[in-house]
């Protein structure tokens, strides 16, 4: 059997026959299957490149048929050819105004990698962090003039990321914006940019103004959820002194490509956009990515967006409540004579 990869820097192959065995590095692109009596078998295959970094394990059933070797994909997921993405167009109205703020930022230097740090920390800067009063738009135009126009404005991590993405296209960057999620269910929205320079899609957090490199090398978010898987099996130690916070590599035991950056011309409306399939997303699927609970998946994101716009409310809601309870109390004490 051979195999073929599309891996930059490719090094070696690594396969197993087992979830649980050990995985054997391959001396080229081939491999010997022995099939059982039953005329079936499975594997693992995974490739390393020069870096030492790693693909997800992808898991493949044999079956002989006819006398003839058939190999399929243990699970049928969706892809790039499946959902198409959808560009932003340099004709909309907002995009002359997301300019003439991002420019400024962007033509400071020609270097494409010092413009994409440059407009990060200028994101990073820029937009407040907080509990938003109303749901984003993931417009950046419109967040930029809510900044001006509102004093107190704040906006969560999604925002910080749609700004970010904006500003990359409104000066030719390409950039896309990506979901995380951790293992107890924490999220968090970053982006990818598209590095010319690299050859490759690079993880950048305007939030907390953070990208991850290693000897020159810029990690993806794939590269990132492939170093937290090793650090999870031991095979790695978390790099320290290169996070936001101890826990942040956590975040990256899951991810979603949003599949669009176009929210000048199409604005996002609410979570029930990404809930409904509107804004189309891209899941990693790999050997120990959990399976999707539809349903927990949608009441965690509504968590995220709605809980922050409504706990203050509550809270003084509740607070009033329980004034209003012991007054009544005191009140009816005092005209029954009891003592207070």
């Amino acid at each position: 059997m051979q195999f073929m990869h599309s891996v930059p820097n490719f090094s070696f192959y690594s396969i197993k026959t087992a979830p649980d065995g050990n995985w054997k590095k391959l001396d080229g692109d081939t491999a010997t299957m022995l099939t059982p009596d039953s005329s079936r078998s499975s594997f693992f295959i995974k490739a390393t490149n020069l870096f030492g970094a790693e693909t997800a394990s992808f898991y493949y059933t044999v079956a002989i048929r006819d006398n003839r070797p058939s190999v399929t994909p243990h699970v049928s997921c969706r892809t790039l050819r499946d959902i198409p993405f959808r560009f932003e167009q340099f004709a909309t109205p907002d995009m002359n105004y997301l300019q003439t703020q991002t420019a400024p930022v962007a033509t400071t230097t020609t270097d494409e990698w010092q413009k994409f740090l440059a407009l990060r920390s200028w994101v990073n800067a820029t937009v407040p962090f907080g509990n938003p009063r109303r749901d984003s738009n993931w417009n950046a135009a419109e967040i930029l003039k809510e900044i001006c126009k509102r004093r107190g404005a704040a906006f969560l991590c999604d925002e910080h990321a749609a700004v970010f993405v904006g500003a990359c296209i409104s000066n030719g960057l390409n950039a896309r914006m990506v979901y995380l999620r951790s293992e107890t269910g924490k999220g968090h929205y970053a982006a990818e940019v598209w590095s010319n320079q690299q050859q490759k899609w690079v993880y950048m957090d305007p939030l907390y103004d953070f990208s991850y490199c290693d000897n020159a090398v810029c990690y993806t978010t794939l590269d990132l959820h492939n170093l937290y898987l090793k650090t999870r099996h031991g095979r790695s130690q978390t790099p320290r002194g290169f996070f936001p916070n101890q826990d942040y590599l956590n975040l990256f035991s899951e991810f979603q490509i949003i599949m669009a950056n176009d929210f000048l011309s199409h604005p996002y409306q609410s979570v029930f956009d990404i809930i409904s399939g509107r804004i189309k997303t891209l899941r990693w699927l790999d050997a120990d990515t959990p399976r999707l609970n539809k349903w927990r998946a949608a009441g965690e994101l509504i968590l995220f967006y709605y809980v922050p716009k409504i706990g203050r409310p509550l809270i003084l809601c509740a607070g009033f409540s329980a004034a209003m309870i012991v007054i009544a109390g005191a009140a009816r004490k005092k005209e029954t004579g009891a003592p207070s």
